[in-house]
């Protein structure tokens, strides 16, 4: 498969990318606007940021400071907003290991991941 050609308006992310079985290019990873189309569990959603400084400063997928993201599922009938808080991993702690079966590790933590590499997500009091 090959990637679009230009970068998106907005991007897209998937769960699909943590477990290997693609890669999510670029032009979608790093959209002209920080918003991104998220494919998860057989599902769309979206999720977004306010923050367009930390947007351009971790267009690299490093983190340099915390920065929240805003998530919607339709489908999960949200009462409230679930905002997230994206840090950098700068303690070195251990993330989960996605291939052990035992770890309740929440899709959408994966999704995250596979834009902003090795991060921590805080959800705020939210439920995953």
């Amino acid at each position: 498969l090959s990637g679009i050609p230009h970068q998106g308006q907005v991007g897209f992310l998937t769960l699909h990318e943590a477990y290997k079985y693609f890669e999510v290019g670029t032009h979608y990873k790093v959209p002209e606007i920080p918003v991104w189309v998220i494919y998860s569990e057989s599902h769309y959603s979206v999720m977004f940021s306010e923050d367009v400084d930390a947007f351009h400063a971790t267009r690299d997928g490093k983190v340099d400071r915390p920065f929240d993201l805003y998530y919607w599922d339709m489908l999960a009938n949200q009462d409230e907003v679930i905002k997230l808080t994206v840090t950098p991993n700068t303690n070195n702690v251990a993330l989960p290991d996605i291939d052990d079966e035992k770890e309740l590790i929440p899709p959408l933590d994966l999704v995250v991941r596979t834009k902003w590499l090795g991060c921590l997500v805080d959800w705020n009091g939210s439920e995953p």
